[in-house]
C-alpha cells in the first residue's frame, strides 16, 4: 500500500502495488522480493515481484481481496522493511514522471 485517505463519504481509498508470482517482462518495472520478506510477509517460497508498473487503486478493503487464512477480520500481510519500500517508491516515481506506471481504478 503506497497510500491511504479518508474519503468525504468514510470510506478508505487506497493506492497499492501488487505483488505477483508472474515473472515481469521489463525488469525495471517490478522489485523481486528475498526470501526473508516473502517469510515475514507469510507468503509461499515461490519467487514474487512487487510491480510498480500497474498500480491499483480502491475501496477498502476491495472486492478482488481476501481474507488472511484463518484471519476473517484482516487483509493486510504486515509491512516492507524501510529500505525495501524506499526503493519499491524510488522505482515508482522515476517511472510514473517518465509515464511508465498506470493507475487502475480497482472499485
Amino acid at each position: 500500500m503506497l497510500s491511504v485517505k479518508t474519503q468525504a463519504d468514510g470510506e478508505t481509498a487506497v493506492t497499492v502495488a501488487p505483488i505477483t508470482h508472474t515473472q515481469p517482462i521489463d525488469p525495471t518495472a517490478a522489485i523481486e522480493l528475498p526470501d526473508a520478506v516473502k517469510s515475514a510477509l507469510g507468503l509461499d517460497r515461490d519467487r514474487q515481484w512487487l510491480c510498480v508498473d500497474e498500480i491499483n487503486r480502491f475501496t477498502w478493503p476491495g472486492y478482488d481481496l481476501r481474507p488472511l487464512p484463518g484471519r476473517p477480520d484482516r487483509f493486510d500481510y504486515g509491512m516492507l522493511p524501510k529500505g525495501l519500500f524506499e526503493q519499491a517508491l524510488t522505482l515508482l516515481l522515476q517511472r510514473a514522471r517518465a509515464g511508465r506506471t498506470a493507475v487502475h481504478p480497482r472499485d
